[in-house]
């Protein structure tokens, strides 16, 4: 892989591969302000080899015709590996959406990315 845009999420779907042989992604697109988070949208898609580039990635998610700042790939997969079953797929997204809702500090624990395919995390606001 070269050292271009997008190069941090490609191995991430490398390794997330090679432990899980496939899994669901569960796609949840972010919006960043300077104290808040806001989730704009979600879905899941089903990985089944790691050829995902990240072009191919910010393409689908630019599909959305929304703006996003950011988004958190939960993958997810049965005991054995592989990509979960549609309806388990979709009951184990509004999970995560729920625990978003609750923690916005649960995006930590995805991959979680900006709109050039970098890692990044989000820290607690103090209050003052």
């Amino acid at each position: 892989m070269s050292n271009s845009k997008g190069a941090e999420f490609e191995r991430w779907i490398v390794e997330q591969y090679a432990a899980t042989n496939g899994f669901t992604a569960l796609i949840l697109l972010i919006n960043l302000g300077s104290d808040k988070v806001d989730l704009i949208s979600c879905s899941y898609v089903h990985v089944i080899g790691d050829e995902v580039r990240w072009k191919d990635m910010k393409t689908m998610l630019d599909a959305s015709r929304r703006k996003w700042d950011a988004f958190a790939v939960f993958p997810e997969s049965p005991p054995g590996g592989g990509p979960l079953i549609d309806l388990v797929a979709k009951a184990r997204l509004q999970e995560r959406i729920d625990e978003v809702t609750v923690n916005r500090m649960v995006l930590n624990d995805a991959g979680f990315f900006d709109t050039h395919g970098r890692h990044i995390r989000i820290d607690p606001v103090e209050l003052h």
